[in-house]
């Protein structure tokens, strides 16, 4: 009899785990591709993945400034999911809150989302209404607000939902020059410059560099390329990607140039400037210098950027590179030069 009790008692504990399994989430987890470490460049895509989804799709809420989305994905039978969105030049800038919500065993969800005129009811399994969004007037503290609300409704004890969730922080695309000097450039001409630098953008964009004459665009108000348009060598970094690109002055004539740098997706966002003058060899030349009409004419290319003549932005004036001894850009797989 005693045995009897004992088969029993194991058997309601197999069923009860067999449920628990069922309701209980496997360990989950979540990954999140921005531009670089935690941080999104508006217009970069931002690609979210997980494992460990058992039940059979996942929710994916976006919840930024001005912004609110949510979509449910299939997740494969092995439990992944993958889901990039591409939207993101509709972000606006700060704190980016993703949720990955699981249904649980029952594949259920314990909320869902109504559309309205730009506006979103969020609603209980039972048609309850607990929040609704109007995104246009979403600032940071009401991103955090929502999120937090919606976390605590998803893990309420009487539901069987699970959700991971991760920040990330969407800022304007910005590419930066490395600076050791507080003059414009100034190399003889035939010498070759390797100019470096930073950008918050992703490495597998497609950053170009455009050469132009200042005095043609004095003269003229036109900018003509000088030398087709290249592209930059470009490298993943923890906090930040970096960029470098090797100009060569033996194709260009002793003068001064407008150099822009930066992606193909803007002319505003994302972009640099410097200027270079290439002067003749074994000519002397101190100071700045000067060009009577760059002030209103890079004020005019580039509103959004000011112009100093005596710190006309950044750029690196070391490793400099004869053509003798290879003018080449180096391969990506060599190492970064200090």
């Amino acid at each position: 009899m005693a045995r009897k009790y004992s088969q029993v008692i194991l058997m309601m504990i197999l069923i009860i785990s067999g449920i628990i399994g069922l309701i209980t989430p496997c360990a989950a987890d979540l990954h999140i591709q921005a531009s670089s470490n935690d941080v999104l460049a508006k217009g970069d895509p931002i690609t979210i993945t997980g494992d460990g989804y058992g039940n059979g799709s996942v929710m994916v809420w976006r919840i930024g400034p001005s912004f609110f989305d949510a979509i449910v994905v299939e997740t494969n039978p092995d439990g992944h999911f993958t889901y990039k969105a591409e939207d993101t030049e509709k972000y606006r800038s700060g704190p980016f809150m993703v949720i990955v919500q699981d249904p649980g065993g029952d594949e259920k969800y314990s909320l869902n989302v109504i559309e309205s005129v730009k506006r979103y009811k969020v609603n209980l399994a039972d048609g309850r209404q607990i929040l609704e969004v109007d995104p246009e007037f979403m600032d940071i503290p009401a991103v955090s607000d929502i999120a937090e609300r919606l976390i605590n409704q998803i893990l309420d004890m009487d539901t069987d939902d699970s959700c991971i969730h991760h920040t990330v922080y969407v800022e304007e695309p910005v590419l930066h020059v490395l600076n050791e000097e507080q003059t414009p450039l100034i190399i003889p001409y035939g010498e070759c410059l390797k100019l470096q630098g930073t950008m918050n953008m992703a490495p597998d964009n497609h950053i170009i560099v455009r050469l132009y004459d200042t005095s043609v665009i004095e003269r003229s108000g036109q900018r003509i390329l000088v030398i087709p348009t290249t592209t930059v060598l470009t490298e993943s970094g923890i906090q930040e990607n970096y960029w470098e690109h090797t100009l060569d002055t033996s194709v260009m004539t002793p003068g001064e140039y407008l150099i822009e740098i930066g992606w193909n997706r803007s002319s505003i966002s994302g972009q640099n400037a410097i200027i270079l003058r290439v002067i003749e060899e074994g000519k002397k030349e101190t100071g700045i210098a000067k060009s009577h009409g760059m002030a209103g004419i890079f004020e005019g290319f580039f509103p959004h950027l000011s112009y100093d003549s005596n710190h006309f932005h950044k750029y690196s004036f070391h490793n400099l590179i004869h053509p003798g001894t290879g003018c080449a850009p180096p391969h990506p797989s060599q190492p970064r030069s200090s």
